[in-house]
């Protein structure tokens, strides 16, 4: 093993290592706020459960106007004063030898002074009975109104209740997210530090802008050609090696690097990238 393999390979551990904690650390960060976000939601559903519910005040209003009666008593008095006061008349006429026409004109003053009392009789009746139904409007007006007053509420309520649920199940699940990002980010961390420098696991810089004296020295069982190249720059490694151009191979094995450069998974590969 040449000394750039060295120390690509010690690289390599120490990043799989980092990435290694950084999985279990993402990890422990999605699990944790997946479990608080559970834990709100059985809140917040106990909550709802015990609340105390809303109703309509004006329920069980009665109409007081439909109780009204009509005052007779008096009415009942006048009319049998009538009476008593005709029949005293009477009683008069006769003892004092009247004729009957007489007694006919004081009956039929009788009789009209009964039909006043009926028609006052009447106007009361009328009168409470426009009461009775202008109190039951009244009693309706007020159960629509209390109705309309407790949906309120309880529409209010429950939209407080939905707008804060959504919100703190929307911040565990962004922390969730997260997690689940970086711990992707540390397994590609990984996977480019085993993709890094020595063997058929390991990849190496391929792209052909980093390489010069490039010659054809021959080809995979699978028809890919072979090249013997040095780098132009020596921090990539010193001397010749062996391997591949990332422009002539199946795309899925090449990977770009964080400068924009190509490097090859040669596990995907049947050739071996190797200093010569």
């Amino acid at each position: 093993m040449g000394a750039a393999t060295a120390v690509a390979v010690v690289g390599m551990v120490a990043a799989v290592g980092v990435g290694a904690a950084g999985v279990s650390s993402a990890n422990r960060t999605d699990r944790n706020a997946r479990n608080k976000r559970e834990t709100l939601e059985g809140t917040i559903k106990d909550q709802r459960a015990s609340m105390q519910a809303i109703t309509n005040p004006y329920l069980d209003m009665t109409n007081e106007y439909a109780r009204l009666g009509v005052a007779t008593q008096a009415s009942e008095f006048q009319a049998q004063e009538a009476d008593i006061a005709l029949a005293n008349t009477l009683d008069t006429l006769r003892a004092s030898g009247y004729s009957a026409g007489g007694a006919t004109a004081l009956a039929q003053a009788a009789l009209k002074s009964k039909q006043g009392i009926s028609a006052s009789l009447e106007q009361q009746e009328a009168a409470n009975q426009k009461l009775a139904a202008q109190g039951a409007m009244d009693v309706q007006a007020k159960e629509r109104e209390g109705e309309k007053w407790a949906w309120e509420q309880q529409n209010e309520r429950e939209m407080m209740d939905l707008d804060r649920t959504q919100a703190q199940i929307d911040q565990e699940r962004l922390i969730e997210s997260e997690a689940k990002a970086a711990k992707m980010q540390m397994i590609g961390t990984i996977a480019s530090s085993l993709t890094g420098g020595a063997g058929n696991i390991i990849s190496g810089m391929s792209d052909r802008r980093l390489k010069k004296d490039i010659k054809l020295i021959s080809y995979s069982p699978s028809g890919l050609k072979i090249y013997s190249f040095k780098y132009k720059d020596v921090k990539y490694g010193e001397g010749y090696f062996q391997g591949v151009m990332s422009d002539e191979i199946p795309q899925n094995a090449v990977i770009k690097n964080a400068d924009g450069y190509d490097m090859v998974n040669y596990s995907l590969i049947d050739v071996n990238f190797r200093n010569i």
